[in-house]
This record gives structure tokens, sequence and C-alpha cells, in this order.
């Protein structure tokens, strides 16, 4: 998919594109894109005569070429030999993560358009603005989200090229063991999925390993900085931010342990700052119903919500439900909840 970018279209967010380029895109850096989108809130530019343009169009789901792209492994016919079937699966395979390979380079000139476009440009202006308040102009959710997501799958390209390099056509066979380091738009379909069922087994268990302490109370006001560790835990395990391995720990010690307090209040802070930044945006920019398929999972999982067996309706109706609890009770309240 190829973007075509009017550069009268992306003064708005040229300012925010230079402060992206200098960090590194990991689930704690979400919410410094956050900080830098409250920045600028008022830029001299004619983006401003319009305030519902888009830098890619649709305002609120960012472009295909943020995800994967189709992927159709054809069967074996009755008279092909089982090898020559692993051959044509194998190249079709190849061709999948070249095309990835090349949506990530669309997505980074992209960004690096927005970035060239913004060295003659700078804020005339500069406001702050509390998470959730959005000022105008700002970066709609969809730029909001492509600018995340090249910078996110750039940083694996080396990595994964040499992995690439050295298993060739047999990469999916072992590519379920290197996730981490494989950018999203070179995920298989089954490695997903897969990814899925696994963060929804993990976070059961850590909803049952960490049971809210009797008595506690959260409120809208609470925050991460109040918490007791056992809280602490139980919001890590809902959104995935330790790994499997303290759960396990934990559960042998029969209580928490590592990681240190310290960086995991640090974690869920980054984490809530996003989700705010992105919750709003999300409502401002068309609401949960215009969300395509692929987009509402992602939503929801980032905001632990399970997908797995679950259609596109119900899913809909728990994000709607999680957006408008977290803002009326509190966030962290919603996450503790389970």
């Amino acid at each position: 998919m190829t973007l075509h970018v009017p550069y009268s279209r992306l003064t708005a967010v040229g300012y925010h594109a230079t402060v992206l380029t200098r960090h590194r895109f990991t689930p704690q850096f979400l919410p410094i894109l956050a900080t830098a989108l409250s920045r600028n809130a008022r830029c001299a530019s004619s983006a401003t005569s319009n305030p519902q343009t888009s830098l890619v169009g649709d305002r609120l789901n960012p472009p295909s070429s943020t995800l994967p792209p189709p992927l159709h492994l054809s069967k074996r016919e009755p008279n092909q030999s089982k090898f020559s079937h692993l051959i044509s699966i194998g190249r079709l395979y190849a061709s999948f993560y070249k095309n990835g390979l090349k949506q990530i380079w669309t997505n980074h000139k992209l960004a690096k358009a927005v970035k060239e476009h913004s060295l003659s440009k700078s804020p005339s202006q500069s406001a702050s603005s509390s998470l959730g308040d959005i000022p105008h102009p700002v970066l709609s959710r969809a730029e909001f989200q492509l600018i995340l997501r090249a910078r996110h799958d750039s940083l694996r390209i080396p990595i994964f090229v040499l992995l690439f390099l050295i298993i060739g056509e047999w990469l999916p066979l072992v590519v379920m063991f290197f996730t981490p380091v494989v950018p999203y738009t070179c995920r298989i379909p089954k490695q997903i999925d897969s990814g899925r069922k696994k963060a929804e087994t993990q976070r059961r268990a850590g909803l049952e390993l960490y049971k809210e302490p009797k008595g506690s109370k959260v409120s809208k006001d609470t925050k991460a900085d109040n918490l007791s560790k056992q809280q602490l835990f139980r919001a890590s395990a809902v959104l995935g931010l330790h790994s499997r391995l303290w759960d396990r720990l934990n559960g042998a010690l029969k209580t928490p342990v590592l990681p240190p307090n310290t960086l995991l209040r640090w974690r869920l802070q980054r984490r809530l700052r996003y989700l705010e930044q992105d919750d709003a945006l999300m409502l401002k920019d068309g609401g949960v119903n215009r969300l395509s398929s692929d987009e509402l999972k992602m939503a929801c999982e980032q905001r632990g919500i399970d997908v797995v067996g679950r259609d596109d309706k119900t899913l809909k109706k728990a994000l709607d439900q999680w957006l408008h609890t977290s803002r009326s009770h509190g966030m962290l309240r919603v996450i503790l909840s389970g």
C-alpha cells in the first residue's frame, strides 16, 4: 500500500515526528508520544483551518500497511509431492515476509516525510493539557498509531532480517519463539493467534494468583503510586506488563516478589498514560463502532480485554463499556476488577 502525502497536510504533525525518532518504541515508550502530542496545541499552519483533515485519510484507523499483509497458503494438489508442496509453501511465506518488510519501508517513508517537512516549521505556541483533554490541533488517532507502529517495526528489522537470512523460507517453523523481535507486519496469523491465547491464559492465571485484597478501595483518583504490591501485580497481569516467569515464581513462593516495585510502577504509569491518550483520540475521531476488526482486537488486547473466540459485536460492547467506565470510575479501578 503506497501512501501519497501532500506536504500541505503535514504541518500539525511535524514537531511530534522529530520527538518520536529520538526514542525507542517499547510498551513503556507509548506515553512519550502522548506527552509530545499535548505540547503542540496551537501550530501556526494551514492545517488549523481544517481540524478534520487527517494525514492518512481515515482519522480513526491507521493505514492497512501497519498490519500484516494477507497470507493465503495453497492446498496440496492430489498429484503433488509432499516435498514440492513444502517448497511452494516456503515461497509463499518468503513472499509474505518480503511484503511485510516493504510495508515497513512505506510507513518509514511517511514518518521521514513528516520529519523533513517539520525541519522548516516550529510550533508558534505550545500549551499543556491534561491527558484525555485533547487540544486542537493534534494528531488523529490514525496518525498517532501509524507513527508508533512505524517506529516499533523499524527497530526490529535488523534482527529479523538476520533471522530471515539464516533460516530462510523455514523461518515460520521457529518464528513462534522469536515473536518479540518480529515486526508486527511480519507476524503470521498463527503467530498472532498463539500470542493472544498465551496472553489471555497468563492474564487469567494472574487474576487468580493476585487476588484483590479484602477491604481495599480504589477510587477514580487512585494513582499507581498508591497501589499495594498485590494490586500492582494484579494490574500488571491484566495489562501483560511482566513475564510469566514472575507469576510462576510468585506462585511458588506464595507472595509477590520481583520485578522491583519501582520498575513495575513505572511501566504501569507509562501504560496508563498511553491508554488515556488513545482513549481520548478514539472517542474524538469516531468512536468504537468505526474501528475496523483488526484495530478493534488490538485495542481490546492493550486494555486487557479477552478477544479469542469473541465476535466484533461483543468486543465493541466490551470496549465501549471499558472506555466509559474508566472515565467515570477511574482506569485503575476497571483494570483491577479484571
